[in-house]
């Protein structure tokens, strides 16, 4: 009888989280998986400011499917973009980062993206938005806390992480008067690169409150879309609040 030998062309995927804001160290949580093969490395890549390059920290651990990376900033205040890129035991390598990455920590003065973070204010030096698709949503968004966001454009995307089963409700209230077709849209888990089946979704023309849940959701990547079909307006801020 012959032996059979492991074909797998398939790069493995990873994610990474880190916390909103940060004044030192900041913790990495990671995980990772591969198909066939197995992860034999990961390695932590940052980006410092939205015009900034992604470098490769040279901090990696291997053998493991999670894990976690304690950086030291090195370029002083701002906003530190993180992703991992995983490699298995084939050879195979995840794509190297673009855009905004896995996730971004506050440190000292920053830009902001949209929205606003409420509760623990403080000031910034620039306010604008980038989470006009799934891949750039801003997150992880923290539970219970109010984010402030204009509907000036057709869609915004948002993200949170679920480490165990919990029950989530998601509610956006204050919606402008002339965007009379708001809609959210709660999607996940994540399923490879993908932002995950539709879970829920709420959206009558003309309201101005509007919510989702309870669900009992399992661990895992969510992503929460607020879609404004007409009436773009910046004459009001919608604010957007995730509990779980």
């Amino acid at each position: 009888m012959g032996g059979g030998e492991l074909v797998d062309a398939i790069a493995p995927a990873s994610n990474a989280h880190s916390p909103v804001y940060a004044n030192g160290k900041i913790s990495v949580p990671w995980s990772a998986s591969d198909g066939a093969s197995h992860i034999f490395r990961v390695t932590l890549w940052v980006k410092h400011s939205s015009s900034g390059v992604w470098t490769n920290t040279g901090l990696s651990q291997r053998g493991q499917i999670t894990g976690t990376f304690t950086y030291t900033p090195t370029y002083g205040d701002g906003t530190y973009s993180f992703a991992t890129v995983a490699e298995d035991w084939m050879g195979n390598v995840e794509a190297s980062p673009t855009g905004r990455g896995d996730c971004s920590t506050c440190v000292g003065r920053c830009p902001v993206y949209l929205p606003v973070v409420l509760r623990s204010y403080r000031t910034w030096d620039a306010y604008y938005e980038e989470n006009d698709h799934w891949l750039d949503a801003y997150g992880p968004l923290v539970s219970d806390r109010a984010y402030l966001a204009y509907p000036n454009d057709v869609e915004d995307y948002y993200y949170f992480v679920l480490s165990a089963t919990a029950t989530v409700t998601v509610s956006v209230t204050g919606f402008a008067p002339t965007s009379t077709n708001g809609t959210i849209m709660l999607y996940g888990p994540v399923v490879g690169n993908e932002q995950g089946k539709r879970i829920d979704y709420y959206g009558t023309p003309g309201d101005s409150s509007m919510s989702l849940g309870p669900h009992s959701l399992g661990p895992g990547k969510y992503y929460v879309r607020v879609y404004t079909t007409q009436g773009h307006s910046t004459a009001q801020l919608y604010r957007l609040t995730v509990t779980y």
